[in-house]
């Protein structure tokens, strides 16, 4: 098994993330980790980062729903922006424009994620948090982790306080994405919806 390297942005702690968490989870019990914006990597060595700056202290802003269908694959993600992105973006698996986004689910099930897709519709999308610092992350291929598992709080949400994470996870798969959409449209709408790219689209690796 390989290890892959990755730099996370996460939503600071509070209301915001506790739902993000929340509705990942809902939508899939099985995800390793917490909301997150992916802005580097994969890198196979540690040497290899390319970062060129540490103290990432910024506003993230949430844009609109988007996926990776058209690519074969069942990936449902916010889109969002951040002012510095072109400072801290390296990866190399993207070589088109910058697609810089908040993954909700990544699976298996093309019929789940399809789903989603078409729930995230009837909410509104535009809302931000506050994120600070670049994180290293280890991301090993067919190993379980329990980061987001550990996250979690089912209490942030009426129809899943009381209940244990497994009883949470054990909740029929449609159920649930309906329960991350309710997770989702609590998250207050505090972000422009006019919100412009700084930065150039023929940004390039």
């Amino acid at each position: 098994m390989a290890d892959r390297y990755f730099i996370f942005v996460y939503p600071e702690k509070g209301e915001v993330q506790q739902l993000l968490d929340l509705a990942i989870y809902l939508i899939n019990p099985r995800e390793k980790f917490p909301a997150h914006v992916t802005v580097a990597g994969p890198f196979y060595n540690r040497k290899h980062f390319a970062i060129r700056k540490n103290d990432l202290d910024t506003t993230v802003f949430s844009l609109s729903r988007g996926n990776f269908f058209q690519y074969g694959s069942n990936t449902v993600f916010l889109n969002v922006g951040f002012a510095e992105r072109a400072q801290v973006w390296k990866k190399p698996d993207f070589k088109g424009n910058p697609i810089p986004h908040l993954t909700l689910y990544d699976g298996q099930e093309d019929s789940l994620a399809r789903y989603l897709f078409k729930e995230l519709g009837s909410i509104p999308l535009n809302f931000s948090f506050r994120a600070k610092g670049l994180h290293v992350v280890n991301s090993v291929s067919g190993q379980a982790r329990s980061d987001l598992k550990l996250a979690v709080e089912t209490g942030v949400l009426e129809e899943t306080r009381g209940k244990s994470i497994e009883e949470v996870g054990a909740l029929p798969p449609r159920y649930r994405v309906k329960l991350a959409i309710r997770a989702l449209a609590k998250i207050p709408t505090n972000s422009p919806l006019n919100w412009k790219d700084p930065f150039p689209k023929t940004f390039r690796y």
